[in-house]
């Protein structure tokens, strides 16, 4: 599996404008394809705070 956490600036949060943007969290996952899973899974998690 393989992870990663990015900060990502946000201007709306439920429809309300934020000046010069908040910093949020994007955590992307990925599994490994096997012999017997060909494909992979991507997940993406976005939170407000970490």
């Amino acid at each position: 599996m393989h992870a990663n956490e990015t900060p990502v600036k946000v201007m709306r949060i439920d429809n309300n404008k934020i000046k010069n943007g908040r910093k949020t969290y994007m955590w992307v996952y990925r599994n490994r394809p096997t012999e017997k899973a060909r494909s992979s899974i991507v997940l993406f998690d976005w939170q407000r705070v970490r």
